[in-house]
């Protein structure tokens, strides 16, 4: 191979490598712009969870008054019909 040719497949392996090491490093900013994204979904999530929790709990206690509630509005009524009598 003589000097000319060696030289350009020098040039063209300097070319290819400066792609690849512009590949990895847009591979490596892509790859954590997604761990940070993953992060905030995360995280999103984990609130998601809480509101959810909360809600069971309050929609729970809001049960148990109506609970109460019919069973001394049943009770009232029944007093009622007793003095009604």
């Amino acid at each position: 191979m003589n000097s000319k040719n060696l030289s350009l497949e020098l040039r063209s392996l300097r070319h290819t490598i400066d792609d690849l090491l512009i590949a990895q490093e847009k591979l490596e900013s892509d790859h954590l712009h997604l761990q940070l994204e993953n992060e905030q979904l995360q995280h999103r999530l984990t609130n998601h969870r809480q509101v959810i929790r909360n809600l069971r709990r309050e929609i729970s206690k809001q049960q148990a008054t109506e609970a109460h509630l019919h069973a001394a509005l049943a009770a009232a009524l029944q007093l009622q019909g007793d003095a009604d009598e």
